[in-house]
């Protein structure tokens, strides 16, 4: 069964952590083996247990091509590790006080912005609806057909949020104080409350997985292992995240299903759908007219932007189209793993270099937290990190939030340069394991 064939996987990554990841458990192999296995193992107790949610099976051919992705990607981040092992020992790392105030200051600014575009977000939905929440199911619904929505300035405000998350992920592990926590509380209520206002969770889960991988990365370059400890803090995490992200469904279900129903039953197809999605994408494939059409949609929605304000349009409605996999019967499914997207636009040649591309950029991104030791390095690795840890739910690059969050922490990162020097981690306490 495929979930034997992840098992595998991560055993193996396990084993490696201890040879070429300084026995660190948080590392590009064990994530994202560890979400497959988690995944894989929820849909073959689908077939055990006779659930009779899914009526799409995933399929011999499918399956041998998740393996064979698996196996690329090992070797994209073994090409890494192995010539990174050099760099293994321990450090212990903090940040310069005059650094640690620059990004402060910068995201108490960003989270005004941030608090402005969504007050104006909410103040648009009740003169459209009345009161948002009282017709949560209309909102999304005609958020999804296009009927309803906001000003492109709203959405760069509003993205301004991923770089302020990525801040305050270094910032509470590098810098606790109180005001940090109160930062990091009100960014969560505020994504809460804009995603909730239109019957959204995706702008939640951006946020909780960005949040939760650059704390975990910057953890990691202090020098302070994964333990059992921190395994059980994460898994906490995770699950609070489910029963919050939980309540927006129940309330844009308008009361169709029970908390208890959401939380066990969509939750379980939420995380476990993209598996037989992709059996069924794979036999009916996406079709785009560009190069990279899916996996980079978000940079070409960047440039029809800007090419239309010069007049100029690169994409139409149809290059725009929602792809539905008709897997279950309840309520429509419109998520793919990363392998959709690069099978559709490259072939399977594609498929299993984007694997090994995958593997190989965040095992770099992840090393490159020990070599360089700077800010701008822990929040590239905290986003490889969150971009394997959603895989099976698509890729970052396919949004254009993406690109303009890593805009805004190059940006950021020239601004230290410009305005404050060039500021780096100290290395105190240097030890070869």
């Amino acid at each position: 069964m495929i979930f034997l064939a992840s098992a595998f996987f991560l055993i193996v990554a396990f084993y490696l952590s201890r040879l070429f990841y300084r026995k660190e458990l948080f590392n590009p192999l064990v994530v994202f083996f560890s979400i497959w296995f988690f995944a894989l193992s929820l849909y073959g107790a689908h077939d055990i247990l006779n659930l009779k949610i899914f009526h799409y099976s995933l399929g011999t051919r499918a399956s041998i091509l998740i393996v064979a992705s698996f196996g690329f990607f090992l070797l994209g981040s073994l090409s890494v590790a192995i010539r990174s092992k050099q760099h293994a020992g321990m450090l212990s790392l903090s940040l310069k006080n005059e650094q640690l105030s620059f990004i402060y200051t910068t995201t108490k600014f960003i989270l005004i912005l941030f608090s402005i575009a969504v007050a104006i977000k909410y103040a648009m939905l009740v003169r459209l609806y009345g009161n948002p929440f009282a017709h949560l199911e209309t909102v999304r619904n005609d958020f999804f057909n296009g009927k309803l929505s906001f000003p492109f300035y709203l959405s760069v405000l509003t993205t301004l949020g991923y770089l302020a998350i990525l801040n305050l992920g270094v910032l509470i592990v590098l810098r606790r104080d109180p005001g940090v926590i109160m930062a990091t509380l009100l960014t969560f209520a505020l994504v809460f409350f804009n995603d909730a206002t239109i019957g959204m969770r995706g702008g939640f889960l951006n946020f909780f997985v960005l949040f939760l991988s650059t704390v975990l990365i910057t953890n990691s370059a202090r020098g302070n292992r994964s333990n059992l400890r921190s395994l059980s803090v994460f898994v906490l995490a995770c699950v609070f995240f489910m029963v919050v992200m939980t309540v927006i469904f129940y309330f844009r279900s308008g009361g169709k299903v029970t908390y208890l129903e959401g939380l066990l039953l969509h939750n379980y197809i939420y995380l476990t759908g993209p598996v037989p999605a992709y059996g069924y994408f794979l036999d009916h494939p996406w079709i785009g007219r560009l190069l990279g059409h899916h996996t980079f949609l978000g940079l070409y929605e960047l440039a029809d932007i800007f090419f239309g304000a010069l007049g100029v349009s690169l994409l139409g409605e149809a290059d725009k189209v929602t792809h539905y996999a008709l897997i279950t019967d309840r309520g429509p499914f419109n998520t793919a793993p990363y392998l959709t997207y690069f099978h559709s636009d490259f072939g399977t040649v594609g498929l299993l270099a984007g694997s090994f591309l995958l593997g190989l950029i965040s095992s770099w991104l992840f090393f490159n937290i020990f070599t360089k030791r700077r800010i701008v390095d822990l929040q590239f690795a905290g986003v490889a990190i969150a971009v394997l840890m959603l895989s099976i739910r698509g890729i970052y690059t396919n949004g254009r939030s993406f690109w303009v969050m890593l805009f805004l922490v190059t940006i950021q990162h020239v601004a230290f340069y410009l305005l404050k020097g060039y500021f780096v981690l100290e290395e105190n306490n240097y030890q070869r394991l």
